[in-house]
């Protein structure tokens, strides 16, 4: 072509090389490249990568490496394709410690290594046998804000059975909530069965409390009481009795998912099985008793405590307040409230919520204020909730009462949350009433 005066252009060479590499004829790939770049042409990282796979394919990484640091002389930057084609081929050959390197100096020449890049490299290193540097790479990577894949997690697993550190009961316990809090407890409980097959019966209390937290967690609808209550039973058979928190986890997720019978019988068993029930034992019972409206059950469990000397804490009050006002028992509530107070305990703003919506359904004005009042006089914040409740409670007084003049001032606690339901209120403040009047400010 030259011979007879025609001189080649960019595409021209471009093609040639597509056709080397194409039909693996690269001995003469980095020749025509070299006559590219005599030409004055502007060589693309394309181009450059092109000819790398081509090298690479025939074994020559040493070539391959060189030909990227002779062409960045010339301008030409690697991208990611760049890194990943050399580090592929060099873990893929065994040579991990050499891609690592490359790694690094590609990075500095400007080269961001992705997730792809460090896959390959912790993928050989597993290989290799050598764990320890794959951890490396993989702590160095999150360093670095990159999230690891899936994939990842796996060649990190399989290099560690390979070197002999096989999983615990730990290892299972994690993988199983994992599984657990992403839809598959079909999964995390075929995962539980085959545990004592490989010799990790589940008779652990702190395998326990793993898995029972996540019934805390909320993650009853994903079949985790389920596994919970298989745990449970296995530990009762082949380990040390369970503990009070044991049973209080277990219980507190059967409530949960709305098993208060079972939940009662593991109650009642606690007593059988010489692990006597804790204040939070009665808590978890006497609050789902309520919530089915199984009063008489309730004060049996009252009266279960005071015979057994388990004094009411603070959520046993806040408990029994909370459920007297929604049954519209408030005097029953008020007297709790007292209690409450007599024992030393300072009702915080849940407790106060409860009790004005109570007041509120009552339609108890006066009494609304007059406990308004109280929790100003108590410096109790309001927050977006119990915002909300003030607000709910004053669109309800009659009309012939000023506002104004029984609303007290409240400090206040500042929250991004927009919770606060005031469009009932403003409808109300926008109809001319003599003597409610709310200036806005």
């Amino acid at each position: 072509m030259t011979s007879i005066g025609v001189t080649p252009w960019f595409l021209s060479y471009g093609a040639v090389i597509e056709s080397l590499v194409h039909f693996g004829n690269v001995e003469y790939v980095v020749s025509v490249l070299g006559l590219i770049l005599k030409s004055r042409f502007s060589v693309n990282v394309y181009l450059v990568n092109l000819v790398l796979n081509g090298i690479c394919r025939k074994n020559k990484f040493d070539d391959a490496v060189g030909l990227v640091r002779d062409v960045s002389r010339f301008g030409v930057v690697p991208d990611e394709v760049t890194c990943n084609t050399l580090v592929s081929w060099l873990c893929k050959s065994g040579k991990c410690d050499e891609a690592l390197v490359l790694k690094a100096e590609m990075e500095e020449l400007g080269c961001v290594s992705k997730l792809n890049t460090y896959n390959m490299l912790i993928y050989g290193f597993c290989q290799n046998g050598e764990v320890g540097k794959a951890k490396e790479v993989f702590d160095d990577m999150t360093s670095k804000g990159v999230k690891p894949s899936i994939e990842m997690y796996n060649h990190l697993a399989h290099g560690y059975s390979k070197v002999g550190i096989l999983p615990d009961v730990v290892t299972y316990t994690c993988l199983i909530i994992g599984l657990c809090r992403n839809g598959n407890a079909k999964k995390g409980l075929s995962i539980l069965n085959v545990m004592p097959e490989r010799g990790h019966e589940p008779n652990g209390a702190r395998y326990m409390h793993l898995i029972l937290d996540l019934c805390k967690e909320g993650f009853c609808e994903l079949g985790v009481v389920n596994i919970a209550k298989g745990i449970f039973i296995r530990i009762k058979n082949h380990g040390p009795p369970p503990n009070v928190c044991d049973y209080n986890a277990l219980m507190l997720a059967l409530c949960t998912e709305s098993s208060l019978e079972q939940a009662t019988m593991l109650f009642g068993e606690m007593g059988d099985e010489n692990c006597k029930p804790d204040v939070t034992s009665f808590n978890i019972i006497i609050d789902s008793s309520f919530k089915v409206g199984n009063m008489e059950y309730t004060n049996k469990l009252l009266t279960m405590m005071r015979e057994k000397g388990v004094e009411l804490d603070k959520y046993t009050f806040s408990i029994l307040i909370n459920r007297y006002c929604k049954l519209g028992e408030l005097d029953e509530a008020n007297s709790m409230l007292k209690l409450m107070v007599s024992r030393g305990f300072k009702p915080d703003k849940y407790i106060y919520d409860s009790l004005l919506k109570g007041l509120c359904e009552k339609g108890e004005t006066y009494e609304i204020f007059k406990l308004l009042r109280e929790m100003a006089k108590k410096g109790i914040v309001l927050d977006s909730r119990l915002t909300s409740t003030i607000l709910t409670c004053i669109c309800h007084t009659s009309e012939d009462v000023d506002v104004m003049e029984l609303l007290p001032n409240f400090p206040q606690e500042t929250s991004g949350e927009a919770s606060i339901a005031c469009s009932d209120l403003l409808a109300k403040l926008e109809t001319p009433h003599t003597g409610r009047q709310l200036s806005t400010y």
